[in-house]
């Protein structure tokens, strides 16, 4: 099954494509890509961080400090947490602070637009991030990106490339 569904995401070079080459066998009762739930979280998501990387863009505002930015992300959800929680939390994702940090850094240098089409995948690959809060996770990606973006945390080492995980497990496709 994993040569199966790597083979297929591999011929696929947008998340359209994912989504029309990847079947849906009656034995996963719907549990790989589940593409409206994921497509409608990431429209909400991207309305509401496209509003403030325009805003950073347009007042040449600075990262938030990690704290600042977790109190943030758990007031989203409703949290109202202490510095040490938000510390805490800033920790344990603090790969997707890295990748959204180096997305803003370039948005207000000018090089990123989080309004263009063309970076559906970004918020994509930094979503995904959040699974590293697990530390036995790691995340398996064929985008060399995903790693660099993120490696201003201690994290970016469980980015695991394909090619890498192949190799690590003896695996051929």
């Amino acid at each position: 099954m994993f040569r199966r569904y790597a083979a297929i995401v591999l011929r696929a070079t947008t998340a359209e494509q994912a989504k029309t080459l990847v079947p849906f066998p009656e034995e996963s009762a719907g549990y790989f890509l589940k593409c409206r739930e994921i497509d409608d979280d990431f429209t909400n998501g991207r309305y509401v961080y496209k509003s403030r990387f325009l805003d950073a863009r347009t007042n040449r505002l600075p990262m938030p400090h990690s704290r600042t930015w977790a109190k943030t992300l758990g007031a989203v959800v409703g949290l109202s947490m202490s510095d040490t929680e938000a510390d805490g939390l800033a920790d344990a994702l603090g790969a997707v602070y890295a990748y959204e940090a180096f997305l803003w850094h370039m948005t207000v240098k000018g090089t990123f637009r989080p309004d263009g089409k063309k970076n559906k995948g970004d918020w994509m690959d930094m979503n995904q991030l959040f699974y590293l809060a697990d530390p036995l996770v790691e995340v398996v990606t064929a985008e060399s990106r995903m790693r660099t973006r993120c490696l201003a945390s201690l994290q970016s080492s469980r980015v695991v490339m394909l090619k890498e995980l192949m190799n690590r497990e003896g695996l051929v496709l």
